[in-house]
Formats: structure tokens, sequence, C-alpha cells
């Protein structure tokens, strides 16, 4: 079960940095397409929310 917690967690946290990167990369070509469709997948607070969910548990 801890496992699947981290590999969660580390999954969006992970997912999280590389679309911020992408949108880096996007503002520095003017690449406003990269930008809107990379600042939907920003998923820091479901990494947050579930570690949270499994403290408070």
């Amino acid at each position: 079960m801890d496992s699947l917690i981290a590999l969660g967690s580390g999954a969006a946290t992970l997912y999280g940095i590389i679309a911020i990167y992408i949108i880096g990369y996007g503002l520095g070509h003017n690449n406003i397409d990269l930008v809107n469709k990379y600042s939907k997948d920003i998923y820091f607070e479901s990494a947050g929310t579930i570690l949270t969910l499994i403290t408070v548990r």
C-alpha cells in the first residue's frame, strides 16, 4: 500500500515539474499553444491531497 502511495504522489510531482519546464520552454519560444496545453496539467495539489488523506487516516 505504501508503495502505491509513493508511486502516485511521486508521479504527480514529477509530471508537475516536467510540465513547468515545458511551460518555460513554450514561453521562451513564444509558443502560446504549448503553454496553454500544459498549464492545465500541473498536479502538485493531487500529490499533496494523496499524502494528506493517508496521513489523516
